[in-house]
């Protein structure tokens, strides 16, 4: 599938969920924007802005590796969060609490909280700095090297030295 006919079926799998729920809460769920926005290990997230409308945000990568069970399961699991958010109103609930696990049972849905897709493809090897001190040489991520070039001092805990770049 291309990665608009992958949109538009998970588009329709949220409002299929979002019909499930209307007949089986007897109420209408106003519909939510769906963005395909997220990267790495994450497959679904559902937002709830303050002051603003809930939307949905998906993993187009993991989509295309795992469409049948992504359309099912991480689309029922986000829609699900929406679902429970609107009954519950303003009262506090937990995220994967009771309300949410009643909506995956009326999705006739395990109630499970993570996905199992293999990842390892949306994560690419941290890039690495080397830095030196006297007894040794360490390799610093982009975050520490940005720290260093903004002035923090690192220094090593065997020798005592501040740690440079190489």
């Amino acid at each position: 599938m291309t990665d608009a006919e992958l949109r538009l079926a998970a588009a329709g799998a949220v409002e299929r969920y979002f019909a499930l729920a209307e007949e089986r809460f007897g109420r209408v769920f106003r519909r939510v924007e769906v963005f395909f926005d997220l990267k790495g290990r994450t497959a679904g997230q559902a937002w709830f802005p303050a002051g603003a409308l809930p939307f949905l945000r998906f993993n187009l990568g993991l989509l295309k590796e795992n469409t049948e069970d992504f359309l099912v399961r991480t689309v029922g699991h986000e829609v699900a969060h929406v679902v429970d958010r609107v009954i519950a109103g303003r009262a506090r609930i937990r995220p994967h609490g009771p309300g949410w696990k009643a909506v995956m049972a009326a999705f006739g849905l395990p109630a499970t909280r993570c996905h199992h897709y293999e990842t390892t493809p949306a994560r690419q090897p941290a890039r690495t700095f080397p830095f030196r001190c006297a007894c040794r040489e360490w390799r610093f991520t982009i975050v520490r090297q940005r720290r260093h070039a903004r002035g923090v001092v690192y220094s090593c805990p065997g020798c005592k030295e501040a740690l440079r770049p190489v």
